[in-house]
């Protein structure tokens, strides 16, 4: 989630071009790789807990509000650069404005990190970690169990 939140927080305070030159978009681009790289594993992973969750024959309905929650969010941020476009001169949302979604989706990804803070494993994890056991470092068992031939 850090790999979302915090690159998003830094296009939002990034200096322009006019102060640190062609820094700055190498560092929007950097940013917004991260961002690519962090949605492809938030997105299938919030898929695979709301799955887990979900009663068996309930399955397909809980997925889809992964979609949902995405679309809903495409919504949202139109809205808001609606409102901004509406509430602002043009000066001042090129000048600053623009930063504002931004920074208030790094607010809003910290209540995200709380919620998921206090999230229960899934019945399913819990179920499988109870067979199997946990082993304290789960990066040498691949090294240990499965040698190169």
């Amino acid at each position: 989630m850090g790999s979302m939140a915090l690159p998003t927080l830094v296009m939002g305070l990034l200096p322009g071009y006019d102060m640190i030159g062609i820094w700055a978009p190498l560092c929007l681009i950097i940013c917004r790789m991260i961002q690519g790289l962090s949605l492809g594993g938030e997105f299938s992973g919030s898929v695979i807990l709301l799955i887990e969750h979900a009663p068996p024959n309930r399955r397909g309905l809980f997925s889809t509000w992964a979609d949902l929650g995405s679309s809903l969010g495409m919504l949202v941020a139109s809205l808001i650069i609606f409102l901004l476009n509406a509430c602002l001169s043009e000066e001042d949302l090129m000048s600053w404005g623009w930063r504002l979604p931004f920074i208030l989706s790094f607010l809003l990804a910290l209540c995200g990190y709380r919620l998921r803070h206090h999230l229960n494993e899934t019945p399913e994890f819990l179920e499988q970690r109870q067979e199997r056991g946990s082993p304290s470092w789960p990066f040498m068992v691949i090294f240990q169990k499965y040698k190169i031939k």
